[in-house]
């Protein structure tokens, strides 16, 4: 049921004669009493309506609109105003409203003609604190004109432009020069004072001053109209990009949580304002697919890692102090515990900054991967379980395969515990190998080479008589148990870890899996819609191209590939195309909300 109590309020508040909504009570047509209003048709997507009026000669057919986000969702849209256009003869037609952000060209196309509309006309957001604004509208408005209908609405709205545009020229005139222009009169104002101080000179002094107050918060409301864009945008939990390249633009800059800014024929103040600085505009697709997604994937992977690493040795702690009755006591001693993260765990990940899952030529060719990063898809309370799981799994089987290898063993604690971190920093080397997508020298040296230098280390200190490690590397190196430990570890705890991965790449491929079989084969790399990994059962049943997205919508993370269990569904036909935009329904609704609460 719609809820129209706030029409009614609205409706009484400001006098309006019956009012109606559409049926999801977004759409709101309200009219006076000298007017009759015919519903014809009333849908989730617009309202269309026949107007009548004593003075008028016929009837009048409006159309007001509010689109859904999609494509998809708005070609029912289209097809209900194309029956609409055959049914009318030659009765005049007004549509109107908001038809949402219109990606694909095509979609404009109505019987091979588009829908083309005139060039855009900047409204200013000073005007309508200025006394002259209402009287300009008003006075341009009900100037007569002949005509009739649409024609008539469509000349009305054009004159009305060009008498805003001469107005703001006589008006405010260039902002720019007009703050120029009016310092230089209060300086001729204050030098005049100093020569003849009066009444008078002093009057014409503080006008000359409220002037160009005036003009300052001119610049002032010229300036804010983007950061306040941004702003509104950021309201609506939405994740913002700024990009400009002149000192206007550095308050939008600040105001987005990415700022971007151009360096060029207006300066470098907006580049050093910005997070990032580029070049030119053009240089901003790369900013963002290339540069943006591996910085995106490479911070995924070494956040989830840091935290990997860390619980596998607390993890063992833990154990340890279970079958020790809780006594306390440390398996690792202080000196083991600082080198694991300085030393023998962090050189790997460092060098995983050179990692590239995939070529920067086929993610120039495949914006569409894109979508991977915006929906979480490396980085989200699943991927970090993921890595929480993996480092339970690993330390148990560090900590129970160490202890039953040297149980019969008459060892010291040193022992055991050099065994117990042996252990972690093997298995850490295979894990980073294993989730490094392209390998370079630098790298093999980084894991493999620090795993050497875990033992050069260690073989120095226990050279020392003074450690407390004195000679325990050299005996452990000597035993065939301790290597046949390490291979153990290793086998149990990469096993379930290699198999997963192998039955989710051959069974459950994603897109960017399937991208990076077909660089490594040396393959055509096809487009997208055509590797599309095969379609369940219940997605044969749907368009091509289908989006449902859940109830419940989480601003952190949303997935939107098809491939992902918990994802907006998102499949692509062949010869379907990609919509790239983001659905806009999330600030729609938030405007909305925010707008209610004021």
């Amino acid at each position: 049921m719609v809820d129209v109590s706030q029409l009614n309020a609205f409706r009484l508040k400001f006098g309006f004669h019956p009012a109606v909504s559409n049926i999801t009570n977004k759409i709101w047509v309200l009219w006076k009493s000298e007017f009759a209003v015919n519903v014809l048709i009333n849908s989730e997507q617009f309202i269309h309506v026949t107007v009548t009026n004593v003075s008028w000669r016929s009837e009048v057919c409006c159309s007001f609109v509010y689109a859904k986000c999609s494509p998809v969702e708005r070609r029912s849209l289209w097809a209900d105003l194309m029956s609409i256009l055959g049914n009318l003869v030659s009765k005049p037609w007004i549509v109107g409203g908001d038809f949402n952000v219109i990606a694909v060209e095509d979609e404009y196309l109505i019987e091979a003609e588009k829908w083309v509309g005139p060039g855009a006309f900047k409204f200013q957001h000073m005007w309508i604190k200025h006394l002259e604004f209402l009287g300009v509208v008003e006075q341009s408005w009900k100037q007569p004109l002949e005509g009739y209908g649409m024609f008539l609405f469509a000349q009305k709205l054009k004159r009305l432009k060009r008498a805003l545009s001469e107005w703001n020229r006589n008006v405010f005139g260039n902002i720019f020069e007009n703050i120029a222009r009016t310092k230089e009169e209060v300086r001729q104002k204050e030098l005049r004072l100093e020569e003849e101080d009066n009444e008078e000179t002093r009057i014409q002094l503080s006008h000359a001053k409220a002037n160009l107050l005036k003009c300052l918060a001119n610049e002032e409301i010229y300036w804010k109209q983007k950061d306040r864009l941004v702003e509104l945008l950021k309201s609506c939990e939405y994740r913002t990009l700024a990009i400009g390249d002149g000192g206007n633009d550095v308050r939008m800059i600040q105001q987005a949580h990415i700022g971007v800014g151009i360096s060029g024929r207006e300066g470098l103040q907006a580049a050093r304002a910005a997070d990032y600085s580029i070049g030119k505009f053009r240089f901003l697709k790369r900013l963002i697919l290339v540069h943006g997604r591996y910085s995106y994937n490479r911070t995924a992977f070494l956040s989830q890692y840091s935290f990997y690493k860390s619980l596998l040795i607390c993890f063992i702690q833990i154990f340890f102090s279970l079958i020790s009755g809780v006594s306390g006591t440390s398996l690792f001693n202080s000196v083991s515990l600082m080198a694991y993260n300085v030393f023998y765990t962090s050189v790997p990940v460092l060098v995983n900054v050179l990692d590239k899952d995939l070529s920067e030529r086929t993610v120039m060719q495949h914006p569409q991967i894109l979508f991977y990063c915006q929906a979480g898809r490396l980085l989200n309370p699943s991927t970090f379980a993921g890595w929480f799981g993996r480092s339970l799994f690993h330390a148990i089987v560090v900590f129970v395969i160490s202890i039953h290898s040297y149980a019969f063993e008459k060892s010291e604690m040193e022992e055991l515990s050099m065994v117990v971190l042996s252990g972690c920093i093997w298995l850490q080397a295979f894990v980073v190998a294993l989730e490094t997508n392209s390998f370079t020298i630098l790298q093999h040296l980084a894991i493999w080479g620090n795993l050497v230098a875990f033992y050069v280390i260690n073989w120095i200190v226990s050279a020392l008589p003074s450690s407390g490690m004195y000679t325990i590397m050299f005996r452990l190196c000597r035993q065939p148990s301790y290597w046949i430990t390490m291979f153990l570890i290793v086998v149990a705890g990469m096993g379930p870890v290699l198999a997963l991965k192998y039955f989710r790449y051959t069974y459950r491929p994603s897109k960017i899996n399937i991208l990076r079989q077909a660089e490594r084969l040396g393959g055509p790399i096809l487009s997208l819609g055509n590797i599309e990994p095969q379609s369940r059962a219940f997605e044969k049943e749907v368009s091509p191209l289908s989006i449902s997205q859940p109830k419940s919508r989480s601003p952190v993370y949303e997935p939107l590939l098809s491939d992902s269990p918990n994802a907006i569904r998102r499949s692509f036909g062949p010869g379907a195309p990609f919509d790239f935009f983001p659905s806009q329904s999330r600030l729609s609704s938030s405007y909305a909300r925010n707008c209610k609460d004021n």
